[in-house]
């Protein structure tokens, strides 16, 4: 039986010029590996398969590397040699991956651990735990991948590695944003940029400022968060990277708008749109301009608000980003609110309540939105003396608190009691409703919604070197 499941001739009719050479490579170790299973030459068989499993790799057939590799490992085990074994696992794991079974990948790279720290290898060693980590990040493992770049990273500074720490330490904040530690995230991130400021890429350090604001945002800290973006932004103009540039400048601005420094988020938004006018990028469009509506309806010009807002929303309806969508439905509301258009208003609101279903409220951002929605749909509702239980059920749980709309529902308890003539109750139970709302009577609708860009997709992008690469040929 051939190695191949598939015809060369068929094969190499449909390959460009500069592939046959591999084509025919491949198809004289299928034919080597027919007669060396016949004869006793294990090392050479071993060999010529090791190679065809790679081969078939970089053709991306992975389910004919398998056996191909798996045959060779034994091959490799009979002959006692652990270190090609150990190659052979690494192949492994990768074609395991492309099949879709990382479980099974993991399994085969914790089984040369071992061998890889007795051997005091280094770089394999670190590769190898990089790579696990990856995995297990991949499947949600997040402990599990902290245990193996902690190893990693005593590993790599082993080595005096700036860049590889610095990517490792990274690939920690990851792990510790991903388990709810905004502050250790913060700290690792912190040491890569003082890594990468003394000796490292550029790139990497512009991205690390632009991570690091982005956390000192979400932890109210405006002013750290403002000096952090800054800074990235010249590292980014440097390396002429106009999509971080735009996304940093997106970011900077919204730091600005929460400062309530609205002409410096403007020119900050207007500069982001600009660059992603000019390199087609729709999604950061529609962020800005979402953005760039509320800097315009903080600053009573709602016309101009209320055009932005709804391009956003045509923005985001194209590209399918949820966030964006509800954010940009809330701040349409909001802004029909101010103009008067209660009705129009009431329906941006409940339309951003329905497109953050897919939401996870665990993620700070998508949590801010939600609260958002609910406090803007809670105090129109109470405006109109309508109901709030089914807004009420958002907060039972106890993931979500809405502090205006458990104030109204503590103000309508309180007039439920007053009526029935239990007064200390109802008294007991309004101040608490006033202290929730922290000022009673503001009905208007009034928040808006920020819209950052990249931290939750920078989070959720694969560890420190992806899954496991083919660095074994």
């Amino acid at each position: 039986m051939k190695a191949s499941d598939l015809s060369d001739k068929d094969e190499a009719s449909n390959t460009p010029s500069e592939n046959r050479e591999i084509i025919r490579a491949k198809a004289h170790l299928e034919d080597a590996i027919d007669t060396l299973r016949r004869s006793d030459e294990s090392e050479r068989l071993a060999e010529s398969l090791h190679s065809l499993g790679s081969l078939n790799l970089d053709l991306g057939r992975p389910h004919v590397a398998r056996p191909l590799l798996e045959e060779a490992q034994g091959v490799y085990r009979g002959l006692g040699d652990e270190a090609s074994s150990v190659q052979v696992s690494k192949l492994l794991s990768v074609a395991l991956m492309e099949m879709g079974d990382p479980k099974g990948a993991g399994r085969g790279l914790t089984q040369i651990l071992p061998y890889l720290r007795e051997r005091g290898e280094s770089e394999p060693l670190l590769e190898t735990l990089s790579d696990l980590a990856a995995i297990h990040m991949e499947q949600g493992e997040h402990g599990k991948a902290g245990i193996h770049l902690y190893e990693a990273l005593q590993i790599s500074r082993g080595l005096g590695d700036t860049q590889g720490t610095a990517d490792v330490l990274r690939t920690l904040a990851k792990v510790w944003l991903l388990l709810g530690k905004g502050e250790k995230a913060a700290s690792r991130l912190g040491e890569a940029a003082d890594l990468l400021r003394e000796k490292g890429s550029c790139g990497m350090l512009a991205d690390t400022l632009l991570r690091l604001g982005q956390l000192s945002d979400r932890a109210g800290d405006r002013g750290e968060a403002e000096t952090l973006h800054s800074e990235a932004i010249l590292h980014f103009r440097r390396a002429d990277n106009k999509k971080a540039l735009a996304d940093t400048l997106n970011n900077l601005g919204v730091v600005a708008g929460r400062l309530k420094r609205f002409e410096e988020a403007e020119e900050a938004f207007s500069e982001a749109l600009e660059t992603y006018n000019a390199i087609g990028d729709e999604n950061g469009r529609a962020h800005t301009n979402c953005n760039l509506g509320v800097v315009l309806g903080s600053r009573a010009r709602r016309r101009d608000a209320q055009t932005l807002i709804r391009e956003s929303l045509k923005s985001s309806s194209t590209t399918g980003d949820r966030y964006v969508i509800a954010a940009s439905l809330n701040n349409c509301g909001v802004i029909d609110s101010l103009m008067g258009n209660k009705a129009d208003a009431v329906k941006g609101f409940e339309r951003a309540l329905e497109s953050t279903d897919d939401l996870e409220p665990q993620a700070e951002h998508e949590k801010e939105l939600l609260v958002a929605v609910l406090e803007n749909l809670s105090r129109i509702r109470m405006a109109a003396n309508e109901p709030l239980d089914d807004l009420c059920e958002y907060m039972d749980g106890g993931s979500i608190e809405v502090d205006a709309l458990e104030g109204w529902r503590l103000l309508r308890r309180g007039h439920s009691l007053a009526s029935k003539g239990l007064w200390n109750e109802a008294w007991m139970m309004t101040a608490r409703g006033d202290r929730a709302l922290g000022c009673r009577g503001a009905l208007a609708p009034t928040r808006f919604v920020w819209s950052s860009i990249g931290l939750n997709d920078w989070v959720n992008m694969a560890g420190a070197s992806g899954s496991p690469e083919r660095r074994v040929s």
